[in-house]
């Protein structure tokens, strides 16, 4: 536990607090001004792997000075004003709309020209841009260039063909631009008004066999209750539990109001929450404010950096990018250089292969080495967090425990550039400061490494604390290994506040910041072997207890039976009493559709000696209708068999455990689902994690698709709750025509929603019944069919139905008495009948005979 000081300290502290609240202040102006910068801040433009080039000098020349690019010519069409000032015919220049080929080869594109006076050509600055021919410095798009005074630029006007060749270095040119991942624009996710109860239900009993005697062990409800509208989402938890039915607890658990900012990639909560942080820090649970970067709300938004790769075809060709040995992108590239924007790299090291091949199969090859990390930011790119509240104590025990001291969490990340991300933590309350900077450092070929430094100053203690970590990949070696120490007195606001959050007799003995941490795992794969051999270490000291060293090795082997057989071995070298090993064996069988797994495993620890498991089971998966079930046995210093089922309905999951021995047998029984209440109506489901969608397709009996997989049929209401969409991610919903009744009409089938987090949006597909549709045969005086395309008149309708062949068109909206009216062999035709709607299958009328 941390030290107290001598109360005289305190009245150093006093001194300090000026500084403290000035600090404070500080800080959060800073943090709240780089959070609140765009979310959208664009990366490096696609298309241009190096910075813009600047102007080599200045845009207008000197009077006399020859700068080649920036001479401004008349508009074509235009006269230019003669020394004397009156108009002269002989220098106005001719305006030339001309094809351009570029090295000699067409790139299907017309561009502008002015035809100067001395037989040169100029164009206009946006147009050399079009056609891909760099242009120094900057001017307006407009302004004209003479191609001649362009450095290493040639051309050749054929004037009876309309054609310009320019012959240009790679250096003159635009390089063409493609993105591997196409630039997605944001989707608004949908708001509506609603609410949500998830609910758990658990309840377990157990039973003496020798003594005939069954107790009732105890119940549980938890409960995950929201209310959401467009403006945010209010959510409060909780349980009701008891052990017995005359002894019942009832706990709160979070009271949290959530409110996202789309646009600006924020979100903001008041109530209870986990703080924020960075990957050397550690939260606190607290009540109070926060505002937060959550990019997971902007999935159009790429944060980490990715690949840009270039080239230069010498002749039209056909490219081909290979990472790590994987085919995973091609196109076709014209003659000149070209760039790869935005290119995922899938591992953090990797090697790119890029393959030119000409259309006489002629290829050429260049490799290169590629390098990412997921904890770099790409450039501009601000993450943040900041939290200002109340330390929550006795969590999941009391309701309504806070301490008295205000306190404050900040956390920010800056993407500097493809390979630096700077990081800056700070916390703070009336007798703690803490704060730390660190960075991520993508080193090439060495790797990545994540550095940090923090110092702490707890009522006149300082302490500090380093961490630092390595992440290197090789073909198939993995190699992770960090270290964190604390010198001296380090405290932070999870140790401080320990004392108050650690409830009597849990057994934890401190929250105090570790001394030391250290961590060393690799894994290496051997691909032609299916197998991955890997191991690990791992130090952890603190001020009260023994050093542990645990040292681990594991190896995993696959077959093409589709068996996969592991090991494992730990042993503690502080402790040589702690040890063990084990092996086992998984297969799945009875076909993928059936996706049952059997498995058995051996395993020896010194302390509670060996032991054999066995289990055959089927999990459940995500479609109504489905089960699952586990049946699993035990053998070693205790013996047991034991066997568990669950029921995927529409309206909730029902799953039971029994597990026994010879004297003794326990099971339990769950129930878990959720209501909902919309504009659609109220319904029950399964529980909600995320976000849902009601699908109204106004019929029953219509089959529903989610994300082209069968998702369920409408009830008799003729709607169909999904509960498993992922929030502010555009999800597609179909839904099968033919399965829509012989009477109904539809305009979309499918259809792509956007639903906001804890919230659910109403899909309606606007399904019309009773249409009074019907299909007329019309003929004419002679017997023959009514031509196909003559337009059909209804009266009552401003609309017209094209006749179809053999004489049919297709009529909605009939009432019992109708009218239509034609044209057949441009004479007009008028003809009356009566209409009866049928359920179950399409009306029919005629043959009806113009008169």
């Amino acid at each position: 536990m941390a030290r107290l000081a001598p109360q005289s300290q305190f009245s150093k502290l006093k001194q300090r607090r000026k500084i403290y609240a000035a600090s404070f202040a500080l800080l959060m102006a800073l943090s709240f001004g780089l959070g609140f910068a765009r979310a959208e801040d664009l990366l490096p433009p696609p298309g241009h792997l190096t910075d813009s080039p600047k102007p080599a000098g200045p845009v207008s020349p000197p009077s006399g000075a020859d700068s080649g690019v920036g001479d401004i010519l008349p508009k074509p069409g235009q006269l230019n004003a003669s020394a004397n000032g009156s108009p002269d015919a002989s220098v106005q220049p001719a305006a030339l709309q001309l094809e351009v080929l570029i090295d000699g080869y067409k790139i299907n594109l017309v561009a502008g020209f002015s035809r100067l006076p001395d037989g040169g050509l100029s164009s206009a600055r946006s147009e050399l841009a079009e056609i891909g021919i760099k242009v120094p410095g900057i001017g307006k798009p407009d302004e004209q260039i003479t191609l001649a005074k362009l450095t290493g630029v040639t051309y050749t006007f054929d004037e009876k063909a309309l054609t310009v060749d320019i012959t240009a270095p790679d250096a003159a040119r635009i390089p063409k631009a493609y993105d591997v991942i196409p630039k997605q624009e944001m989707v608004a996710a949908a708001g509506g008004y609603g609410s949500v109860i998830n609910y758990a239900a658990f309840a377990a009993a157990n039973a003496d066999l020798g003594a005939g005697h069954t107790s009732f062990t105890g119940a549980s409800v938890n409960l995950d209750a929201r209310v959401y509208a467009p403006f945010g989402v209010l959510r409060q938890t909780g349980t009701i539990g008891t052990t017995a039915f005359t002894d019942s607890t009832t706990t709160r658990l979070d009271t949290t109001w959530t409110s996202s900012n789309q646009t600006r990639a924020e979100t903001y909560r008041a109530g209870d929450f986990i703080s924020g942080g960075l990957n050397w820090t550690r939260p606190v649970r607290m009540g109070g404010l926060e505002a937060q970067r959550n990019f997971a709300i902007r999935p159009d938004l790429i944060t980490t950096p990715l690949a840009n790769l270039g080239g230069s075809a010498a002749v039209p060709s056909t490219l081909d990018i290979f990472v790590n040995g994987q085919k995973t992108y091609s196109q076709q590239v014209p003659q000149g250089p070209f760039e790869i924007n935005r290119m995922p790299i899938l591992s953090a090291q990797g090697d790119a292969k890029l393959v030119l091949t000409d259309t006489a199969g002629r290829q050429t090859a260049v490799e290169t080495p590629l390098y990412s990390s997921p904890l770099l930011l790409a450039p501009k790119f601000f993450d943040y967090s900041v939290d200002l509240g109340l330390a929550r104590r006795n969590y999941g025990l009391a309701s309504f425990d806070y301490s008295a001291e205000p306190m404050l969490i900040a956390s920010g990340r800056y993407g500097v550039t493809k390979s630096i991300t700077a990081e800056a933590h700070l916390e703070t309350k009336y007798d703690l400061m803490e704060a730390g900077l660190g960075g991520v450092i993508q080193a090439g070929k060495f790797g990545t490494f994540n550095l940090a430094a923090a110092a702490s100053d707890y009522r006149g203690d300082i302490g500090l604390f380093g961490f630092g970590s390595w992440d290197f990949e090789l073909n198939n070696l993995r190699v992770h290994a960090s270290t964190a120490r604390t010198f001296g007195n380090f405290n932070d606001l999870a140790s401080v506040t320990a004392f108050q959050t650690i409830a009597p007799g849990s057994g934890i003995v401190s929250a105090a910041v570790p001394t030391a941490i250290d961590q060393l795992n690799l894994a290496y794969g051997i691909s032609d072997l299916d197998l991955t051999l890997g191991g690990g270490i791992i130090h952890y000291a603190t001020a009260l207890n023994p050093d542990s060293l645990l040292i681990n090795a594991n190896a995993t082997k696959s077959f093409r039976s589709r068996v996969t057989v592991f090991a494992n071995a730990y042993i503690d070298s502080f402790d040589a009493n702690n040890f063990g090993f084990g092996v086992g064996a998984s297969l799945p069988f009875g076909g993928v559709d059936k996706n049952i797994v059997a498995s058995v495993a051996a395993n020896y620890d010194n302390k509670y000696g060996t032991s054999v498991q066995a289990a055959v089971s089927r999990p459940l998966d995500s479609s109504y209708g489905s089960f699952g079930w586990r049946v699993n046995g035990l053998y070693g210093s205790d013996k047991s068999l034991g066997a568990s089922g669950a029921y995927r309905a529409e309206q909730a999951i029902v799953s039971a455990d029994v597990a026994g021995n010879a004297n003794h047998v326990s099971g339990d029984a769950r129930v878990e689902g959720s209501l909902i209440a919309t504009k659609a109506g109220v319904f029950a489901g399964n529980p909600v994690t995320d976000a849902f969608a009601v699908v109204d397709a106004g019929v029953p009996g219509v089959k529903v698709e989610f994300e082209n997989r069968y998702a369920g049929t409408t009830g008799k209401n003729g709607k169909l709750l999904l509960t498993q969409l992922q929030s502010y991610r555009p999800a597609k919903i179909s839904v099968d025509p033919n399965s829509l009744p012989l009477n109904s009409n539809v305009t979309d089938t499918e259809k792509r929603v956007v639903a906001r987090t804890m919230s659910g949006v109403v899909v309606d597909f606007g399904v019309k019944k009773d249409t009074g549709s019907a299909l007329v045969i019309v003929k004419d005086k002679a017997g023959a069919f009514a031509a196909a395309g003559t337009l059909v008149s209804l009266e009552g309708q401003k609309e017209t139905f094209p006749m179809g062949y053999d004489g049919q068109v297709y009529l909605t909206g009939l009432t019992a008495k109708n009218t239509i009216t034609l044209d057949v062999k441009n004479l007009p035709c008028k003809l009356s009948f009566d209409y009866k709607e049928k359920e179950t299958s399409q009306v029919l009328i005629g043959p009806l005979t113009c008169q």
